[in-house]
């Protein structure tokens, strides 16, 4: 027996030999990362066995060894391979890039000084007006006894600043300030009117002729002069129209005009209160005449197929079309009574008066015909002006008569220009060039073809 315990004492030893050296063996076979966690001081190691597991650590299943019984180097090492926290100072990395600096993402912005005065509807300065400007730094103000204020406020190329003048009576005036209209711009004057707190009411009413049958689509208009407002309304098929939210006032002007054979309606000095305005509207009945006349150019040569439109101060809302005949001779049988106007794109002539009776021979000039107007804009060089704007106009009286044409065109890469279809006459040129005082200068328009040239002077600095 006492063999057998010798034996067993003998194994006993050798297994703790064998043991002893395997783990001498890992601790030298570690790599560099947990050679660098072995390194670290015990009391670290120690205080990081003390804390509190980690809520996302997996807890240590009793299979898995433990430091417990390990050397302190040994202890640490393994701290280290079960992910232990950075040490402090040490910023975690993160997967997403912060991209630009700090400084190219913050928007360029500069002060603007905004100053100027307030007003009340009769130009009056107002007293004690709150300036709230909204934005960083922006602080609010008040008009002094002159009405002025002076604010500052950041403008940026996608932030405005927004100003609100408040005041006991009048109503609140938001003002936008956009970046575009202060570029660059180190103060800008910007004076404020504000129109006074008032009710407000509803204008409805009827509209017919003088039969009573209802009058629809007639198209209203209701203005103040004083308050500087401006309301717009339609009738429907009974002839009915309803306006609301219209200021109390006591000088409203009202327009009706109506797309049949009605004249138009003015009423001054309407008074609508805060109990509203019904109004009951009789259109009269549109008086018309016999018209006729010749279309011919100022050398009296006629003006074959020529197309005008017709209208009349008492419906101004109604246009007639009024073509000439291959003699340029013209007819309107029932033409609205009252001062007439001949117009169309470019061409007008005024000073015709149609009463109840017929009225003929009645002679339209107009600035047609097959001459023709050339020319070429250079500069004080001789060098083409490409791209100069040229007006031409032309005006002719006779009769009680006044008849006008206006004609624009551009110069080419050349600096050249054209008209065409111009009547005889004196007409007048007027360029425009970038960087050149206009110039203004007649010409006789007597041969079928004129070229002139226009030579232009810089503008002094």
């Amino acid at each position: 027996m006492k063999s057998y315990a010798v034996a067993a004492a003998v194994l006993l030893l050798v297994v703790l030999v064998i043991l002893l050296a395997f783990f001498t063996l890992k601790d030298t076979e570690r790599p560099p990362l947990a050679e660098a966690a072995l390194k670290r001081p015990a009391a670290e190691a120690e205080r990081r066995e003390r804390a509190e597991p980690s809520p996302s650590r997996p807890e240590r299943s009793p299979a898995q060894p433990t430091a417990a019984g390990a050397s302190p180097r040994r202890q640490a090492a393994l701290q280290d391979e079960e992910g232990a926290e950075p040490p402090a100072g040490r910023p975690e990395s993160s997967s997403e890039d912060s991209g630009a600096p700090d400084d190219e993402r913050v928007e360029a912005r500069h002060e603007l000084r905004i100053f100027g005065s307030v007003t009340n509807e009769l130009g009056e300065p107002l007293v004690g007006v709150h300036v709230v400007p909204r934005g960083p730094g922006a602080q609010e103000v008040r008009s002094d006894f002159e009405g002025k204020y002076e604010v500052r406020a950041l403008v940026g190329s996608s932030k405005h600043p927004t100003l609100r003048f408040l005041a006991q009576g009048y109503e609140e005036k938001p003002l936008h300030i956009l970046p575009e209209n202060v570029r660059g711009a180190e103060a800008r004057r910007i004076n404020v009117r504000l129109d006074p707190l008032v009710d407000k009411t509803l204008v409805s009413g009827r509209i017919r002729g003088p039969e009573g049958r209802p009058v629809p689509d007639a198209k209203l208009s209701l203005r103040s002069e004083r308050l500087r407002v401006a309301y717009t309304g339609v009738s429907d098929e009974r002839g009915k129209f309803s306006i609301p939210d219209v200021k109390v006032a006591s000088d409203y002007v009202l327009k009706v005009r109506s797309p049949g054979v009605y004249a138009d309606y003015f009423e001054r000095f309407l008074a609508p209160t805060r109990e509203g305005l019904t109004l009951e509207i009789v259109l009269e009945r549109l008086s018309a005449a016999r018209l006729s006349g010749r279309m011919v150019n100022a050398d009296g040569d006629p003006i074959p197929n020529f197309r005008l439109s017709l209208r009349s101060t008492q419906a101004r809302g109604k246009a007639l079309a009024v073509t000439s005949d291959e003699n340029g001779y013209f007819v309107v049988e029932e033409a609205p009574v009252g001062k007439l106007t001949f117009s169309t794109t470019g061409f007008v002539v005024r000073g015709v008066s149609l009463g109840s009776a017929a009225q003929g021979d009645v002679r339209l000039v107009l600035d047609w015909g097959n001459h023709v107007l050339r020319g070429v804009v250079v500069d004080d060089r001789g060098r083409a002006l490409a791209g100069a704007r040229v007006d031409l106009s032309w005006l002719h009286e006779s009769a009680g008569l006044s008849s006008g044409s206006s004609r624009r065109t551009q110069t080419n890469a050349g600096g050249s220009f054209e008209f065409t279809q111009l009547g005889p006459g004196p007409h007048t040129l007027e360029v425009h060039a970038d960087g050149y005082p206009p110039t203004r200068e007649a010409y006789p328009v007597r041969r079928l073809t004129e070229e002139v040239e226009i030579r232009l002077a810089p503008r002094l600095r």
